[in-house]
Order: structure tokens, then sequence, then C-alpha cells
């Protein structure tokens, strides 16, 4: 059967003045790693998306490089590979993409419900039923979970298990965005992401199932 096929890795690279040399940075999660997205199309003249994110907060300049990208497509012109980039705040964010729409929600301040694990021995995408929020969808970027959907109640301390390992993911029920990743990390007392083991993913604070140490991509054939 004729299929549209594409591939690409996207890579961020950052420079503090015009004077310096790009370098590639780590985001947020403390991670520097490549996002690689490889879709299959078996349904010709139809769109079919992927997405991945990279939260920064250092000035200067960024440029977003997709490298050697490729696309091998038959049928018609609308089988090609398209691309585009946003850039948003991450925690009052107007535009959350998923599947080529918007999705973000319409509450103020903006929350995402999420389910969370009960505590962990380490790194284990556990699943669970416990009700927590944050103000943006992507997981591997929760710096701090919340009690109630208006953010004021931080989740923290020993009545909630912390320190410890924890499993997540945004919830199937109401549905939020970005339900396929389920991440993993630990939080201290405080209730705020630290490094759980520095050894492995090169320290990268919160880890997503199903990607090994690389950055999720949902919507690609299988997240490389």
């Amino acid at each position: 059967m004729p299929r549209a096929t594409a591939d690409l890795t996207w890579i961020v690279y950052h420079r503090a003045t015009a004077s310096d040399a790009w370098v590639q940075i780590d985001d947020t999660n403390n991670s520097n790693t490549v996002a690689i997205a490889s879709m299959n199309n078996s349904s010709l003249n139809s769109t079919k998306y992927a997405s991945t994110a990279f939260a920064f907060n250092q000035t200067g300049e960024y440029a977003v490089v997709a490298k050697d990208a490729y696309c091998e497509y038959a049928g018609s012109y609308a089988d090609s590979l398209g691309l585009w980039v946003n850039s948003n705040d991450l925690y009052y964010s107007t535009c959350v993409v998923e599947n080529g729409l918007n999705v973000t929600d319409n509450k103020t301040p903006k929350s995402y419900l999420y389910n969370f694990s009960g505590a962990q021995s380490g790194y284990n995408c556990a699943t669970g039923g416990t009700t927590k929020y944050a103000p943006m969808p992507y997981s591997e970027y929760v710096d701090l979970f919340y009690l109630n959907a208006t953010l004021t109640t931080p989740s923290k301390g020993n009545t909630y298990g912390y320190p410890n390992f924890f499993g997540f993911s945004t919830s199937l029920s109401p549905l939020e965005p970005f339900t396929q990743i389920n991440s993993s990390a630990k939080f201290d007392v405080a209730g705020i992401k630290i490094s759980g083991d520095a050894s492995t993913c090169s320290d990268k604070y919160a880890r997503s199932c199903g990607t090994s140490c690389l950055r999720p991509v949902p919507g690609a054939t299988g997240w490389t």
C-alpha cells in the first residue's frame, strides 16, 4: 500500500549575545536530548501530526533546527512534510498544540489535572488515581504539583509521601492533553522536582516512559 513517510530530528541551540557561539543547552528538565520524529501515514491525502516541547528560561537568542528533515511521499503535494515552531509561556500558555489543534484550557489560572501514583523506590512509570494539578500539560516539565485546580495549595510535605519518586500523567477523564506521556520523577519535601539519579540520562530529572532518555514525541510512529 502506498504511504507517506517522514523523519527529522529537532535540536535547540542558544547564545546569550550575537557575539557568542551557538551551543546546545539544557532545558528546564536538565536535558539537552534531541527529539526524533518518525512518522508513517498510510492514508494518502490525509494529515498526521507529531509534536514535542522544549522549555527554556535563559535570556538570549535561540535557534530551533529541524535536522535531516526527510519526506518520501506518494499521491500528491498534500502528502508532503510541513514544519512549524511556536513559542509561548510555559506556565500561562495561550497555545498548547496537540494533533494540530490548540487544546489550551479556558480556566483562570490555567490548570491541568494529573493522575498521580503512590511513592516508588526509583524511576518507575507507575500509574495511580490520586488527583493533582499543574499549570502546564507537559508532564516532563512539571516542577511542582498542586492539590487544587486554583493552584493555591502546593502538594508537599511528608503527609503526601515526599521526598520520593512518583509516576504521573495527564488525566483521561476528564480528558487532558498528551495523555500518551507517562512520566516519573523524584520530588523533595517541599514538593519540588529534583535529581533522582545522576548516573543515567545525563541527570534528566523527569523521565518519560517509552522514550528511554530521549524527548517524547506524541503522534509519531513509536517514541524513538
